[in-house]
This record gives C-alpha cells, sequence and structure tokens, in this order.
C-alpha cells in the first residue's frame, strides 16, 4: 500500500532532510545579533520543536483526518519555500523564527507516524553532518565556508525547486492514500509537557548563555536532566527511547570533519552509514546496545583529533553517523511529543561543536582544516575560497583541545548504555509473583 514501505521512508527522509538542513545551512547563516533564542540556528530549531510539539497536541485532541494534518505540513512547507525564495533569505533577521515556524508545522504529521520516526531523525543527522558536503557538490557553496555567512558568488538555488516540488507532491500522496482515516495517535499530556519543556530550557540557556564558557556543562546538566525526568514521569519503554535519543545529542557535540573539508567521497560514504545506521539498528541492535556503539564511535571520534590524517578523521565521523543512525533506528518510534521537544536538541550539541563559546574567535580558530584555501581583504570586508576536491583530503591539523570534551561525550553516552542495559534486564526478568 502507499501508505506503506517506501513512501513511508522517503517522507520522514525528506522531512528529516529540511529540518536539519534549514537549521544548519539557512537559518543558521543569519546573523546571531537580536535573536530569540541566543543564535540563529538555535533559534529556528526552539520554535520548531515548540510549534510541532502544539500541532501533535492538537492533533491528538482534535483527531482530524490525516488530508487535514497534511495541509498542515503543506502551510508549513510553503511558509518555508517563501522564505527560501527571498532575494537574500540569510540578510533577514526574522528568518529563523519564520523557518522555525515552517519546519513544526512541516515535522508533525511524520511525527506522528510510527513509520516516519526512525527516518525523519536520520534524515536529520545526514542533514547535520554532511549538509556543508552536499552545497558544495552541487556547487553553491564552493566560495562559502562554513563558518562566514558571507559569499564571493550567490548559492545556486535551482535544486530548492526542485525539493520543493518533490516533497509537495510526497505530502498529496500521503493525503491522498489516507483520505478516509483519522489521526489515533496517542498523545499523553505528561508527553506534551515534557516536550515542550525540552525545548524551552535549550532556548532559555542559549539565551543566556551565549557566550559563557559554561555552556557546555549546562548544556550537558540539561541532557541528564532530561534523561532524569524521563525515567521520572514517563513509562519504563518511552524513557528508555528519550535517553536514547539524548545519547545521540551527546555525539554531536563530536564532528571530527565531516563538516569541514568538501569532498563527494565523503558525502556518498556519510550518506551510505546513515542507510545502513537505519536499515540495520532496528534489526540487529537494541537501543542499550546500539548506545554502546555511539560510546565507542565517541570514544574513537574523540582520539581521532590526535591525529592528523584525513582518513581517519573523516573514517570517525563516518562511524559517528552510523553510530546515531542505529540509536535513532533502534529506539524509535515512541511518543510523538518526545520525539518534538527533543528536535531542539541537535542545534545546540551542534553549535557547541562548532562555535566553541567562551573563545575569541579570529581568523586563526575557523580556518578549513587543511591547506587548499586562500583568504585577503577587500576593505573593511573579508573574502576567501576554498578550492573543492572529489578526493579525501590527506591531512587535517591535529586538534588536542577537543579530546576531552570528546571523552566525556563518549563517557556519558556509555553510563547510558549501561542504564538502558539494566532497564531491559529489569523488564524482562519475571517478578516474583509471576514465578510459580
Amino acid at each position: 500500500m502507499l501508505r506503506s514501505g517506501w513512501l513511508q521512508a522517503v517522507a520522514g527522509v525528506m522531512t528529516g532532510l529540511t529540518v536539519g538542513y534549514e537549521v544548519t545551512r539557512v537559518a543558521g547563516l543569519v546573523a546571531d545579533h537580536g535573536q530569540l533564542f541566543g543564535t540563529s540556528a538555535v533559534t529556528a530549531a526552539v520554535t520548531c520543536s515548540l510549534v510541532a510539539t502544539g500541532a501533535i497536541g492538537l492533533f491528538g485532541w482534535r483527531r482530524p483526518r490525516w488530508p487535514v494534518a497534511y495541509s498542515v505540513a503543506a502551510a508549513g512547507l510553503l511558509i518555508v519555500g517563501a522564505v527560501n525564495a527571498l532575494p537574500a533569505p540569510t540578510e533577514w533577521g526574522q528568518s529563523p523564527t519564520a523557518i522555525g515556524i515552517g519546519l513544526g508545522l512541516l515535522a508533525a504529521p511524520s511525527l506522528l507516524s510510527a513509520r516516519q520516526q526512525p527516518w525523519l531523525v536520520g534524515g536529520m543527522i545526514a542533514a547535520g553532518a554532511l549538509g556543508y558536503q552536499w552545497d558544495n557538490v552541487i556547487g553553491g557553496d564552493h566560495y562559502r565556508y562554513r563558518d562566514y555567512p558571507g559569499s564571493l558568488a550567490p548559492p545556486e538555488l535551482s535544486w530548492h525547486l526542485f525539493a520543493f516540488v518533490a516533497f509537495a507532491a510526497v505530502l498529496f500522496i500521503q493525503a491522498w492514500s489516507m483520505r478516509a482515516d483519522r489521526v489515533e495517535v496517542a498523545t499523553p499530556p505528561t508527553a506534551i509537557w515534557l516536550g515542550a519543556s525540552i525545548a524551552a530550557s535549550v532556548g532559555i540557556i542559549a539565551r543566556f548563555m551565549t557566550d559563557s564558557r559554561i555552556l557546555a556543562v549546562a548544556a550537558a546538566l540539561l541532557v541528564v536532566a532530561v534523561a532524569t525526568a524521563g525515567v521520572r514521569w514517563l513509562p519504563r519503554e518511552s524513557a528508555s527511547t528519550l535517553a536514547a535519543l539524548c545519547a545521540i545529542s551527546f555525539l554531536l557535540v563530536i564532528q571530527p570533519g565531516l563538516d569541514r573539508e568538501p569532498s563527494t567521497v565523503t558525502l556518498l560514504l556519510g550518506a551510505s552509514a546513515v542507510l545502513v545506521g537505519l536499515l540495520t539498528g532496528p534489526r540487529l541492535l537494541s537501543p542499550a546496545s546500539a548506545v554502546g556503539i555511539g560510546a565507542g564511535a565517541g570514544l574513537l571520534g574523540a582520539l581521532s583529533f590526535l591525529s592528523d590524517s584525513g582518513w581517519i578523521r573523516i573514517g570517525a565521523g563516518i562511524i559517528l553517523v552510523f553510530a546515531m543512525s542505529a540509536i535513532a533506528g533502534s529506539a524509535l518510534p515512541t511518543t510523538p511529543a518526545l520525539v518534538a521537544g527533543w528536535l531542539a536538541l541537535p542545534a545546540l550539541g551542534t553549535w557547541i561543536a562548532t562555535e566553541r563559546p567562551g573563545r575569541d574567535p579570529g581568523w586563526t580558530e575557523f580556518t578549513p582544516d587543511t591547506d587548499r584555501y586562500m583568504m585577503w581583504t577587500n576593505g573593511p570586508y573579508h573574502a576567501y575560497a576554498i578550492i573543492t576536491g572529489d578526493s579525501l583530503p590527506e591531512t587535517f591539523p591535529v586538534h588536542p583541545d577537543l579530546v576531552v570534551p570528546g571523552l566525556l561525550a563518549a563517557v556519558l553516552c556509555l553510563v547510558f548504555a549501561v542504564g538502558l542495559s539494566r532497564t531491559a534486564d529489569r523488564s524482562t526478568t519475571p517478578s516474583a509473583s509471576t514465578v510459580e
């Protein structure tokens, strides 16, 4: 049937790719000054999370037919498309908020679908890790490095129109194939309030700790608090899934090199790793074992910062992408409002990984990881160009200062894996009253 199988996977992946790409590669390039939640990317992510959580609660209360839900998604797609159609969307200060509203409406139906949830999260992981690689393969970002919003030439956005039309067609097919069905998905009030609280907490931390040196510590404590709240107020299965999603947030802090030098090989290997992780996770791994693999991948990623080998750094990044996708595939689906609330956490983790708040940024902080670049000054404005390639870079500079944060993320994942394993053991052990 159209409502199952490949169509659900395509819809979930397209939604996840759109959410991840728009947050990191469109809204994330808007100037951070004056944003509601600290930075432009976090503002878009938190807004998306809050809107999606509210839409899910409304759908669960009213129980509309699925075409109504997909009409809401289409409205969100129109908002996102309208912002991207502006002559210079990254120069409009309210772009992150508008994009976040559109993405929240767009994501809600996919979050309500149990089959689409893993693919949505996998698409977000792929977009966050490989968005820069994609821009360079397409050609629009050949002259723009991720840490500099400026550009020598405007990016080619014709592929955005193609993606918009394809996405609209998928939404129409889904609405037509499910036109007689109603949204019958449980939306417990506890999950809705917890999801909204997660998103609001991310926004508050980003708002008031933008330049704080303890931002990473506050973010880690938030993730631990989220997992603890899940154990306290949610059913065991939902709490375990939320903890596994929190492990993904920890791993996002480790970025050995997928967002550095552009490479077609890196893009293809990374996309394959996401697909393999999503397919093997639910078939071969439990959430505990997947998070355990994530802890090992985090350890490898952290230690890779001590190496200057491009193969080692890119390889560690691909293994991390596989591990995060396997966690998503093995743990999901779960209560939609929990995933909606979690949508804000990846932006916080990625921000900590790339911007390193509390340090004084300069040219030496944000140069590419190889020497295949050139920079110059033109009056008061800095300009630069990057020579792109189709093969892996040979060398990366060593970053020993990033080893300890990576090790801490790996250790926290290991703690979560042990906790999930013990939870699974308790759930499979018969109680004394049932043993004769």
